[in-house]
Parts: C-alpha cells; structure tokens; sequence
C-alpha cells in the first residue's frame, strides 16, 4: 500500500487502500473524526452563527439557608399611653339583715297579725345601705333599685285535733311601706301540724325616698311563729345556722 501524507502541517501518515473505483477507505492516524458509522468523513467546521434567542426562564432553585441573625437596632420611641383598665377594686353592693334566736323555746317567737318580724342587726354593710331603726323599722339609705331575697321559717298554730283549713291553717309575709298596705315583695306557704316550713321570696324594690322607712309585717289574719332548730342540737355555735329570719339586699344602682 502506498504512503501518503496529508496536507496539513502535522505531516501525519496516511493509509489509503485502493479498490476499483478508487479510494473508498481513507484512514487517517490519531484522527478524532474516524468513524465508520459516519462515513469516514472529516468534518468542516464552518464560522460560528448568530446566538439564538434566551431560552424561558428556568424552576426556580431550593431557598438558600437562613442567615445569621443581625445586630439589634436601636429602641424606638415610647408609644401613646393606652386606656385606664378596669378597677380591679372588690366593692361589695349587698347588705344582710339578720334575727337571731338567742333565747329559742318549743313554741318559737310569736309574732301577732300585722305586727313587724323582729331583727337583730344588719350584717356586712361596708357601704351603709341599711339602716335598721330602734322600732324593726328598715331604711334604704341609696335611691335606686334593690334586689331583696327574703327567707322565712315559720308555722302557724292551731288547736289540736282540729281539720286543717287552707283558709287559716297558712303562714304570709310582706315587705311594705311602714304604716301601709304597700307590699312590694311577699311570700305565703300552707303549714301543718305546727311543722316550720322556710318560705322563699325576691322581688326587686325601687327606693326613690330615703325617709321612707319599710316593715317585714305578718300579714296573717292570726299569729304566727318564728322557729328554727334549737342550735344546742347542732354541730354549730354559729347563729347563723338556725337563723328564723334573714334579709340578703343587693343594690343595683340607679338610672
């Protein structure tokens, strides 16, 4: 086989084999391009083109860690002083008028028709809103509306063996005007066999007078009695567990 060489400034050989209708297997030493499944053929690289367009814009990537916390600036300037808040103060808008049974008996206190109900003080009234006066008589020292809740322990007698009328065999009681039929809050109850019973009553009194003095009355056509259990039968030494009669007054203020 003849040698030849190429025409570039390398001065490479060349080995050519030749058949009948020329060279068909041309064969250059260390070249890149020898590849038969291209034909052999040495490729010519032309001028670079133009650059094509920008292509869309890719994804974007995974966020980068967090950085280090930066310095602390400076403090700003003090804002406007906010509202006052609730007063947090306890203020106590109730009163207790209370009876005791000091010197308790079988038959309890006999209290006659339209007669007051005894009391013994007023209990817890920081704010002065009872009065009670020498004569059981109950003064409301605020104008304004009051809710009163009452509780009673009484019967009424009657004589033995003796049927029970509905009509006179019962226990009532009234908050009223002093000296009137004004009763503002009451209660009532059937009583038998000379059983105490508790009556529970609350009404709501509107006081635009305080010279006007009020009256727990009997409003009973016939006596009635007072009674609790005697205390020396309790596990108590407080009064206040075998009170007869006791007066809770709230005040609710004013229009």
């Amino acid at each position: 086989m003849p040698k030849i060489y190429c025409s570039c400034k390398n001065n490479h050989p060349k080995n050519i084999s030749q058949n009948p209708r020329g060279f068909n297997n041309f064969q250059t030493t260390n070249n890149p391009f020898n590849n038969p499944s291209q034909g052999n053929k040495i490729p010519i690289i032309g001028p670079m083109g133009p650059m094509g367009p920008m292509g869309p814009t890719g994804p974007n990537g995974n966020d980068g860690k967090i950085g280090p916390t930066g310095p602390t600036g400076p403090t700003g300037p003090t804002g406007p002083t906010g509202p006052t808040g609730a007063d947090q103060t306890l203020h106590m808008r109730s009163a207790y008028l209370v009876k005791y049974d000091e010197n308790p008996t079988d038959e309890g206190i006999r209290v006659e028709s339209r007669a007051r109900l005894p009391f013994t003080r007023v209990e817890m009234d920081p704010n002065n809103y009872l009065t009670l006066n020498a004569d059981n008589t109950i003064k409301f020292n605020k104008i304004g509306w009051y809710r009163v809740t009452m509780i009673i322990s009484a019967y009424a007698n009657y004589a033995d063996n003796q049927a029970f009328n509905q009509d006179t065999d019962f226990v009532a009681v009234g908050l009223a005007e002093k000296g009137t039929d004004n009763i503002y809050i009451g209660a009532s109850q059937w009583t038998y066999d000379e059983f105490p019973i508790p009556m529970f009553a609350q009404g709501i009194l509107s006081v635009v007078d305080t010279n006007q003095d009020y009256e727990l009355i009997n409003t009973t056509t016939r006596e009635i009695y007072l009674s609790t259990p005697k205390l020396e039968h309790t596990a108590s030494k407080s009064y206040f567990t075998t009170l007869p009669v006791s007066i809770v007054v709230e005040y609710l203020g004013r229009e």
